[in-house]
């Protein structure tokens, strides 16, 4: 049974971030399964992909999507150029050499092999009406899988609130009491007279108390 050296990944801390996908352009060197699971993925979520390999698994012949395109050939330097992104889908001799080109070129990669060779990781994401979110564990994709499901039942719960106070946002930008109310409707407190159908009666309450401050000021 392989080892798993416990301390390795105790020790790994990742940095989240969320890019717009369709600003971001992904190169993926490779067209095994693992070259086509991330092709699929990249490319659901509107990323530009470009995929380069001699060859294809049967996959890449039923694939239909606009924003990936096959480029039969071998791996130059050049590929990587204008990526955002990079995807190792190749092993030996081939990763070795990409690793450093990306290093070279200060690109973020990913290694397919062994996630600890590159520099980021893709985790689990998903998302509800209004509501995008990842999930990350330590050297467990399959349990950031269980657990993300988990979340995401638990946040569909929520998308008529933040609904709500996109509209509430939207209403009130550039008053000079946006920042204020959006820390009271952003709170448990309001969060519970939204589910009880008072929430519109407790924001009318809001202004009026904000509109005495104001007047307190002027005078």
């Amino acid at each position: 049974m392989h080892e798993v050296n416990s301390e390795d990944i105790l020790g790994l801390n990742f940095l989240g971030i969320s890019l717009i996908a369709c600003k971001i352009r992904v190169g993926i060197v490779g067209g095994g399964r693992a070259a086509f699971i991330k092709a699929l993925s990249f490319a659901g979520r509107g990323t530009e992909v470009e995929v380069l390999s001699p060859d294809f698994s049967e996959g890449f012949c039923g694939l239909k999507n606009e924003n990936v395109k096959l480029i039969k050939g071998e791996y130059e330097a050049g590929f990587i150029e204008d990526k955002h992104l990079v995807i190792i889908a190749v092993k030996g001799k081939d990763e070795d050499r990409i690793i450093e080109d990306c290093e070279r070129a200060n690109k973020l990669y990913l290694v397919c092999s062994n996630f600890r060779k590159g520099n980021f990781i893709k985790p689990f994401q998903d998302n509800t009406k209004n509501i995008f979110f990842t999930v990350n564990t330590r050297g467990n994709p399959m349990g950031a899988v269980f657990l993300g499901k988990k979340v995401g039942e638990v946040l569909k719960g929520y998308d008529d609130f933040m609904d709500f106070i996109f509209e509430v946002r939207e209403k009130f930008r550039g008053s000079r009491i946006k920042k204020e109310l959006m820390e009271y409707v952003n709170s448990e407190e309001f969060y519970r007279l939204f589910k009880s159908g008072r929430h519109e009666e407790a924001i009318k309450g809001f202004l009026k108390d904000e509109d005495h401050k104001g007047g307190d000021e002027k005078e």
